[in-house]
């Protein structure tokens, strides 16, 4: 990932001060991880099956997590 994520605010109130008008905005920078996931998720399986090792994620885990995306994704189109 070689993005940034920052998030902008702006305040409930406006104000002013000697006739001037004033409007103070917050501007967030996000810490995230700059790693790719499906690469680190791939390596992760290739040191698995090279090692003979189990995958960390079972797949009930994975047909877990696939039930959660697509529940969120019917919750936001609806």
């Amino acid at each position: 990932m070689t993005q940034e994520v920052y998030v902008y605010k702006k305040p409930e109130i406006y104000g002013q001060e000697n006739g001037l008008y004033r409007q103070e905005n917050i501007i967030e920078k996000l810490l995230v991880n700059k790693v790719e996931p499906l690469k680190i998720e791939l390596s992760t399986f290739i040191r698995a099956a090279r090692d003979g090792k189990p995958f960390p994620v079972t797949p009930a885990q994975g047909l877990s997590n696939v039930r959660v995306c697509e529940a969120i994704s019917r919750s936001l189109a609806a």
